[in-house]
């Protein structure tokens, strides 16, 4: 998993580097918001036995950082975090002549970056559209399992609310689209685990939609 996870170090350090370019002319355009929310949808598929299997909803968390781009829009860096579970009945994996049993979790961590349309110059009240690209790296529990990392995006919409000027909420319904087809490996075994191998199952990518509630802290 090393090298998959370096391929998100190095997404971060280059959108990290993106943003300390943009300083001099972003000061006092910072937002940072802690986000926690609820995510649900996606499925995939083991090859052998065709067993389909949901990814089930659970909670979710992240960081999103805002910088100013003008006065209508801003540049948005994402991080979220899921820890799932495939939905298998008591772990195992039928069809088999002797069922395969794994560890089903699932843990998915999306790195993304984007930019924020205000639709409304309301200072304390703006309603806005947002859309992301960048990769997830999808990391199964279960240790003869091996991920993978995928291209991503997402777009959504919310509202952000400023009750004063450097505290605000966000509030949030976005979509996410990680870019694994039916041919491509989420959770594969090396041997370890029976030779059990799921894919994507809904076609060229799994959907998920997001719910979340932040908290904006303005500098």
């Amino acid at each position: 998993m090393p090298r998959r996870f370096a391929l998100l170090v190095v997404f971060t350090l280059l959108a990290l580097g993106a943003a300390e370019a943009a300083l001099p002319a972003l000061a006092g355009g910072w937002e940072l918001t802690p986000i926690l929310g609820y995510r649900y949808g996606g499925s995939a598929r083991e090859t052998e036995s065709g067993t389909e299997a949901n990814i089930q909803g659970s909670v979710v968390y992240g960081l999103i950082l805002n910088l100013k781009a003008r006065e209508d829009g801003q540049f948005e860096f994402l991080y979220t975090h899921q820890g799932t579970e495939l939905d298998l009945k008591d772990g195992y994996v039928p069809f088999y002549e002797e069922p395969v049993q794994i560890d089903p979790g699932l843990a998915i961590d999306t790195l993304q970056f984007g930019g924020l349309l205000f639709l409304s110059p309301n200072p304390r009240s703006r309603p806005y559209i947002v859309m992301t690209l960048g990769a997830s790296l999808i990391s199964p529990e279960d240790p003869d399992l091996d991920g993978g990392t995928y291209f991503s995006g997402s777009f959504g919409g919310g509202w952000k609310l400023y009750p004063s000027k450097n505290v605000g909420v966000r509030l949030e319904l976005r979509g996410y689209g990680t870019f694994a087809s039916d041919s491509s490996e989420i959770a594969c075994s090396g041997g370890g685990g029976g030779g059990v191998c799921f894919v994507g199952a809904s076609g060229w990518a799994i959907w998920q939609i997001e719910a979340s509630v932040g908290l904006i802290l303005r500098f």
